[in-house]
């Protein structure tokens, strides 16, 4: 998208509607930046379940205050 002017609006409204369920209308009362936001590649988290358990078993929560 190096021309501001050449969005791919079409591309986006196929992939909004057919693969996301989103009605025509939806989408073009969708904001630039929330579309941008549902299209980009989620993050791997940080820590995996498996390492925080391990955590929560090593560093358990209590219920006495901390001096």
């Amino acid at each position: 998208m190096s021309d501001p002017l050449k969005w791919p609006f079409e591309t986006w409204l196929r992939l909004a509607v057919l693969q996301m369920g989103f009605t025509p209308d939806t989408f073009w009362e969708t904001d630039v930046i929330d579309w941008l936001v549902l299209c980009k590649k989620a993050k791997k988290p940080t820590m995996s379940l498996s390492d925080f358990e391990t955590l929560q078993k090593q560093f358990p929560d209590s219920e006495a205050p901390h001096d």
